[in-house]
């Protein structure tokens, strides 16, 4: 399987932290970690799961050019790489595909299906861009799996492998025209997306489907007839998602068609950057195939299919891997999540209230996102959507009595039955993480909180703990970190300290009290309730000063790679395929 954390949909957004992005058709669309690098920290290899190319003919034809499959090597926290080495090995393609090098790479093997690549140095990530096709004489249906691995200077391979299966196909091939990675729309606005389509297949495609969705705080608006308005399969990002066919359309072998309108997309007054997708299929084929369900049906004229200018006219869609484009909607304003140091103290063995509170110091809400497809991630209850993540890092010695709603220990990150690829991998992860945390936590509390609904620009959060100190303590460190599930490109106020004191119990005895760092918290509740108002300014602390600090007790946070996994959340916006 090929991982996919990639930067190349959203390079513009390779410094910030945006949402995981959750298209119809069980998931098209994912994110990884961006944070700094560290010593001995994974690799990731992203490859795509599968190419197919097309059978050549004796005359010239379309499968006589090289499909391009791109190859990329990442640090897991998103870090500058240094010597970096790829081996790629298609033995198994032997009398079935040949490939195509690109700069940088070389062949390692007289029958050339063995290949290294390498690059002294990347800012953030290693990119080659492999060609494949099939050989002569290979039949439809011959397959063989490339097999990939890497290293780099201070960084290893992620455990689980990496591979592509390259099969001969025969059929149509839909592929869409890439869209920007970045499209500006005004506070309020709204911005027209053209949409096209082309079929690089060897066969005509006989009926269309698309699907368009945007992320919370965008709507996409129409009113066609042939398209249904609110569609959802169970896992929507809380946005806006339309369902499109085009059942009496033949797209011919070698044409590029467009919408006869363009994709319009209307931006919230108080949203700051979220994504608009798009993805085509033939009709019968993965789409179709998928739960999505409901909707409303448009009452006006019918959506349609013509040919673009310039291009030649001349089943399933033999490779669902080039189906979909994505852009980056950006109005201007951002979200702007912050946490303040908190130091509270009391007495040993009595309840001490722990109050954080998350802040909205930005110019744009914290959008709600769905959280169908994140409810794995906690073993507690979790709301219908939620703006943010927060995990919090308690000390050793501490003992929590009172956790505030949506909020949750962590010890493991069960696989449902019956869950699909994605989940599984994503779950495998942060499993594989989480455990390592905890060892280094040495048996302190560590929770993950869910902040619900929309954080309003200005607007505050609060998680009102109720702890109980076991022993005498000293200024101990803990740690909690505020995760946005919209953009947030300023990662230096997501982290903060907590410091609990606790001295021996006196004879009257007394509740503790706490004080904390970055002025007065908003009203606690137990349910982590977000308040709207003027943000509190203060000090924080930004992660590069906690990393030096060392503590007990803070092991869920000691990397932000495995941070951002819980979250979904990291600095790119990958394209992957709905795996039937």
């Amino acid at each position: 399987m090929g991982h996919q954390p990639t930067r190349r949909v959203a390079r513009s957004a390779a410094s910030v932290a945006t949402a995981a992005l959750t298209l119809l058709t069980a998931g098209l669309f994912t994110a990884v970690p961006a944070h700094a690098a560290a010593p001995g920290s994974y690799l990731f290899v992203d490859a795509p799961d599968s190419v197919t190319v097309l059978p050549r003919t004796a005359a010239a034809g379309p499968g006589d050019t090289f499909r391009p499959f791109a190859l990329a090597v990442a640090d897991e926290e998103g870090g500058p790489l240094r010597n970096v080495v790829v081996t790629v090995d298609a033995s198994a393609l032997a009398g079935k595909a040949e490939l195509q090098l690109p700069a940088g790479c070389t062949f390692t093997d007289t029958a050339h299906l063995r290949v290294s690549c390498t690059a002294a140095r990347a800012a953030d990530e290693a990119d080659f861009r492999l060609g494949v096709r099939a050989v002569q004489g290979a039949p439809v249906g011959a397959s063989g799996t490339v097999r990939y691995t890497a290293a780099a200077d201070g960084a290893v391979q992620e455990p689980d492998s990496v591979t592509t299966e390259v099969a001969v196909g025969s059929g149509p091939d839909l592929a869409v025209k890439q869209l920007p990675s970045t499209t500006r729309v005004a506070p309020g606005g709204s911005t027209a997306v053209p949409a096209e389509v082309a079929n690089i297949g060897d066969q005509d495609a006989k009926g269309l489907v698309m699907i368009a969705e945007t992320q919370s705080g965008f709507r996409l608006s129409g009113n066609y007839r042939n398209c249904r308005y609110g569609v959802n399969d169970g896992a929507s990002v809380g946005g806006s998602a339309v369902l499109c066919r085009f059942d009496s359309t033949t797209l011919p072998a070698g044409a590029t068609y467009r919408l006869s309108e363009p994709l319009t997309v209307a931006a919230g007054k108080d949203v700051g950057s979220g994504f608009l997708g798009y993805v085509f299929d033939v009709a019968g084929g993965e789409i179709d195939g998928s739960r999505v369900t409901g909707g409303t049906p448009g009452t006006g004229p019918e959506l349609t299919l013509a040919p673009v200018p310039g291009t030649r006219s001349a089943a399933k869609d033999i490779d669902f891997d080039n189906n979909t484009a994505v852009t980056i909607l950006d109005t201007g304003l951002r979200t702007d999540l912050a946490v303040a140091p908190v130091a509270v103290s009391g007495t040993v063995g009595k309840p001490l209230a722990l109050d954080l509170t998350v802040r909205n110091v930005g110019t744009a809400a914290a959008q709600p996102v769905g959280t169908a497809g994140l409810q794995v991630l906690s073993p507690g209850e979790v709301p219908s959507s939620a703006s943010a993540l927060v995990l919090v890092s308690l000390p050793a010695g501490v003992a929590v009595q009172r956790a505030p709603r949506y909020c949750a220990p962590v010890q493991d990150v069960p696989v449902p039955a019956g869950s699909g690829e994605m989940a599984q991998r994503f779950t495998s992860r942060l499993r594989d993480r989480l455990h390592g945390a905890l060892t280094r936590a040495q048996g302190a509390p560590q929770y993950l909180c869910w902040l619900a609904g929309k954080l309003p620009a200005g607007g505050s959060a609060s998680l009102a703990f109720t702890v109980k100190p076991g022993r005498a303590l000293d200024g101990v460190r803990g740690q909690y970190m505020a995760l946005s599930l919209s953009l947030d490109d300023n990662g230096s106020n997501d982290l903060a300290l907590i410091r609990l004191s606790a001295k021996g119990a006196t004879a009257t005895g007394s509740t503790g009290s706490g004080s904390t760092g970055g002025g007065s918290p908003a009203p606690q509740t137990a349910g982590g309730t977000s308040t709207g108002g003027t943000s509190a300014g203060g000090s924080t602390t930004g992660g590069a000063a906690l990393a030096a600090t060392g503590s007990s007790g803070t092991g869920l946070l000691a990397g932000a790679g495995a941070v951002a996994v819980v979250a979904g959340a990291g600095a790119v916006l990958a394209v992957r395929r709905r795996r039937a």
